[in-house]
């Protein structure tokens, strides 16, 4: 269980790429002390993730003395302690191939693995640098790994460990892992942001957001989900 100082005394960072309601509402996007949005550079230090989790009891497994763990589809991931070595992209495709947007408020299944796909392959049109094909790709990628799921944003911020348990695992596992920058590129949570118009226009009773994309969802199933996942990891040799 998180304590509460866990929770209530984080910094306020964003790093959440997730977006909905709560967020596409206001007018004018938050922004820092420099006058930048937020969004833009605003994973949290390393040394605030680990604040993060000061609060919540780590329980030695008996054996790696590692804390706990969650089972994954093809083994372990000790998400309390990140290493590179344990994060494997068959987990991640196949997690998120199975995790629904809006909590599965959509009148379709719309699967967090299509969703990053369509980042990548907008990215690629766009003539993409691999790095931010390969950010836009494997954004989401934390939530497969947290034991949270796809949290809305909304709740999330009133949860700060919880953003900053995947911040964690991205910065300590994920990122190293992949040869990623640390801090995902501003482009990646524009996209992210952009692309939830076209989502909830298709897939919801009211539209998030403006200024979409134009990608149409195609509701894969987890499998097709997966797979796509897994080749567009294949084409960024991430494989």
């Amino acid at each position: 269980d998180i304590k509460q100082k866990a929770a209530y005394e984080l910094p306020s960072g964003d790093w959440s790429s997730d977006v909905c309601s709560a967020d596409l509402s206001s007018p004018t996007p938050t922004t820092n002390r420099g006058g930048h949005h937020k969004k833009e550079n605003c994973m949290l230090h390393d040394e605030d993730a680990r604040r993060a989790i000061e609060g919540v009891d780590i329980a030695d497994d008996g054996h790696t003395g590692r804390g706990p763990y969650i089972t994954t589809y093809t083994g372990r991931f000790y998400f309390n302690d990140p290493r590179p070595e344990d994060v494997r992209l068959s987990d991640i495709a196949h997690s998120l191939a199975r995790i629904n947007r809006y909590s599965g408020h959509g009148d379709r299944e719309c699967r967090v693995a299509e969703h990053s796909v369509h980042i990548y392959r907008w990215r690629v049109a766009q003539n993409a640098s691999r790095e931010e094909r390969a950010c836009g790709l494997l954004h989401d990628s934390p939530e497969a790994l947290s034991g949270f799921g796809d949290v809305a944003s909304p709740r999330k911020r009133l949860v700060p460990a919880i953003g900053a348990a995947e911040d964690l695992i991205w910065v300590k596992a994920i990122a190293p892992r992949f040869g990623l920058p640390l801090t995902l590129p501003g482009i990646v949570h524009e996209v992210d942001r952009r692309i939830c118009a076209d989502e909830s226009a298709q897939n919801l009773h009211e539209v998030l957001g403006k200024d979409p994309l134009g990608i149409t969802l195609e509701y894969w199933s987890a499998d097709k989900a997966e797979a796509e996942f897994l080749r567009a990891a294949r084409e960024l040799e991430l494989v």
